[in-house]
């Protein structure tokens, strides 16, 4: 279960890191997603997660964002992150998706 989940967060194990690595990968993460964002929940809209997943969240605002920032902000910080790192592959998914639906519908509709 531990090799899966290292598996999908695509890293090594951090306890291999030297102690300058790790610490530089904590700044970063920390720069990264523990910064309050400047919209405010209330115009977000609710979804619902996993409970592990609530769980684990909650637990990295108060511990390791020192209760600065809301379980939106890192949220938020998170999706950007997501959106801006994978963008390239979600377009080009997307336009491979949309033409294979295209193709399947011209050769099933009967008026064209």
């Amino acid at each position: 279960m531990q090799e899966q989940k290292n598996e999908l967060r695509g890293d090594s194990r951090m306890a291999s890191l030297d102690p300058g690595t790790l610490s530089r990968k904590v700044s970063n993460y920390e720069h990264l997603f523990l910064q309050p964002v400047k919209t405010a929940a209330l115009h977000g809209k609710a979804i619902c997660v996993r409970p592990e997943f609530h769980q684990q969240i909650q637990r990295i605002v108060r511990l390791v964002g020192n209760d600065r920032i809301s379980m939106y902000s890192y949220l938020d910080r998170v999706l950007e992150h997501h959106f801006a790192t994978f963008d390239g592959e979600i377009t080009a998914w997307c336009r491979t998706r949309f033409q294979a639906l295209s193709r399947d519908l011209k050769t099933t509709l009967p008026w064209e």
